[in-house]
């Protein structure tokens, strides 16, 4: 699981794209890069933003320990 929230952020458009998407620093996102850790109230939007290429249940296994947890329905009966 290293480096999957850096991975995340790329899929999703990088640092930059990220932090206007969410109206925030974008050293907020590259601190969630180093630690590895997302705020809870980014999981799922973050995990939007790449697709549902990452699901919550990645970004964050233990806010969301099943694997379809946090996925929309018509992405997790696919």
């Amino acid at each position: 699981m290293t480096h999957l929230i850096k991975a995340a952020v790329d899929k999703a458009g990088g640092a930059i794209r990220v932090a206007e998407h969410f109206k925030i620093s974008r050293i907020s996102v590259y601190e969630w890069v180093s630690k590895e850790r997302l705020p809870a109230e980014r999981v799922i939007p973050l995990a939007e933003l790449t697709a549902w290429e990452f699901t919550p249940h990645q970004l964050d296994p233990g806010l969301y320990p099943n694997p379809t947890d946090g996925l929309p329905r018509q992405v997790s009966t696919q």
